[in-house]
């Protein structure tokens, strides 16, 4: 099967705006989240690269934005999130809000020390939360919450493929190889883990739908790539299953909760599931492949799928520009 050929990565540099290092600044803690941050915030499409470098496109004609870029670019971050309409970023030692009014950031809480790897920002209401490798901390109050709480842990640290921000929830679903992966949540309202996991398959998509309910893809490419779609309800228990997909490898889900329809990618398509079933929309192309985390083999380096209404598409490459997919076609943001 092509998708999981063993194959040579290229990586390209990202040039752009970014926001000068002040001098003797340390260096930040470690980062394992794969590939760029990206956000739709308000009516602009919001990249930040591993480097720092900030790009910015308007939603409604996907042209660039430089001044937008250039406002963002003030404070130099490391992660991006949106939730409840607010924009914010983090270097990792502080939490920033943006303010689109004075298009600036302010600093509005500290972060606590940590000696393990981030993952991820996301903002659960109008929470912002860093995940890192074995816990979730409040970025605004410093509140740690260990992974070490929840009895019976799959496993004792994060080794993630997805996060995804529902309700009261922080959902992080993982992968461990041919050893499978898990779904885990936290509740930050009670202060609560749940999980849900599998000996075979780990997360590689979660979506959350208008009613509380979580999509979640479990794939698997040990040596015959298959893909399980489930739904998933907030204590992680599974309120459906679907048929298994034969020699189907979705990399991540999206989901438009006006026209009611869950999106994804499968190998090198854009899909739309049917009755649980993925059906094509349109071939991604020859996209660069990636090692896929924890997995044997690679795949189309597509790490998040966002929905932007009437029926567009934002698509998140580990190593590319963003794309946009809009009245059937797909367009490639500049990176210039």
């Amino acid at each position: 099967m092509r998708a999981w050929a063993w194959v040579a990565v290229l990586l390209g540099s990202l040039t752009g705006l970014a926001a000068p290092k002040a001098p003797g600044e340390k260096k930040p803690p470690p980062l394992e989240k794969r590939g760029p941050s990206v956000v739709v915030q308000g009516e602009h499409i919001v990249h930040l690269s591993r480097e720092g470098t900030v790009h910015a496109w308007r939603v409604g004609d996907l042209g660039a934005d430089p001044e937008y870029a250039r406002a963002l670019a003030s404070q130099r971050l490391l992660l991006l999130a949106t939730g409840g309409g607010q924009l914010w970023g983090t270097d990792l030692a502080r939490i920033y809000r943006w303010s689109e009014k004075e298009r600036a950031w302010a600093a509005v809480g500290t972060l606590p020390a940590r000696k393990e790897p981030a993952i991820d920002l996301a903002v659960v209401g109008d929470r912002p939360v860093v995940v890192y490798t074995s816990s979730v901390v409040e970025a605004r109050t410093g509140k740690v919450h260990p992974l070490s709480k929840l009895k019976d842990a799959f496993a004792k640290g994060f080794r993630a493929l997805a996060v995804h921000a529902s309700g009261t929830h922080v959902w992080v679903g993982t992968g461990y190889g041919e050893w499978g992966g898990c779904l885990f949540g936290l509740d930050l309202k009670r202060g609560q883990w749940v999980q849900s996991k599998d000996s075979l398959h780990y997360v590689t998509g979660i979506a959350s739908d208008g009613e509380g309910n979580l999509w979640v893809s479990w794939s698997m490419s040990h040596f015959m790539a298959n893909t399980l779609l489930r739904v998933h309800r907030p204590d992680a228990t599974v309120a459906r299953a679907y048929p298994e997909f034969k020699s189907k490898y979705i990399q991540t889900v999206a989901w438009d909760d006006a026209r009611k329809v869950l999106y994804g990618i499968e190998q090198n398509s854009l899909v739309r599931f049917e009755e649980g079933k993925p059906v094509e929309l349109v071939s991604l192309g020859e996209l660069p492949y990636a090692q896929e985390p924890n997995a044997i083999g690679v795949a189309p380096g597509v790490t998040r799928l966002e929905s932007l209404g009437s029926g567009r598409l934002l698509l998140v490459h580990e190593s590319r520009a963003p794309i946009v997919y809009t009245e059937g076609k797909l367009v490639t943001l500049s990176l210039e």
